[in-house]
């Protein structure tokens, strides 16, 4: 019974992650269309812009991911010490 609640959870999750990650990832195009009317060199400084953001991201949701599994692992394992 609790892992059908824990997969009931995780659907609820997906929608508003995946509505997220969109969002994100179309946020450079957004901007590169606003810029466009503005000059050539707008339109090149957002898109470095936006690779440096996108850079940060990875690497934020890299740490975030690898700290889930520790915690996870130190909680399975009933180390609360270690999982805090």
């Amino acid at each position: 019974m609790t892992n059908v609640k824990s997969q009931m959870t995780m659907k609820k999750l997906v929608i508003p992650i995946l509505f997220e990650t969109l969002l994100r990832s179309l946020m450079g195009t957004v901007n590169v269309l606003l810029m466009s009317q503005v000059s050539d060199e707008a339109v090149a400084a957002i898109g470095v812009g936006s690779q440096y953001v996108n850079l940060i991201m990875m690497m934020i949701t890299s740490i975030s991911m690898g700290s889930v599994v520790c915690v996870t692992q130190a909680l399975g394992l009933n180390n609360n010490e270690r999982a805090s």
